[in-house]
């Protein structure tokens, strides 16, 4: 089953606070944690908006499928 994920983080920077949502699928293996997914999508995230020390703001995990 495919599952869309939305991650909003906050951190800091030299001008002030920085926010960003970010969203995605993953088709998780069999035997996966919520966990896990989580800290996939915290780590690719916060990679791809260059974010250090990041605070999660939201962090929403549902199927796919309507």
């Amino acid at each position: 089953m495919r599952l869309h994920w939305i991650i909003t983080l906050q951190w800091p920077a030299d001008d002030g606070l920085h926010t960003k949502t970010m969203d995605g699928t993953i088709e998780p293996n069999a035997g996966a944690t919520r966990q896990a997914i989580y800290s996939d999508a915290y780590e690719f995230a916060a990679q791809h908006m260059g974010a250090k020390d990041a605070a999660v703001l939201s962090f929403i995990l549902e199927p796919d499928e309507l």
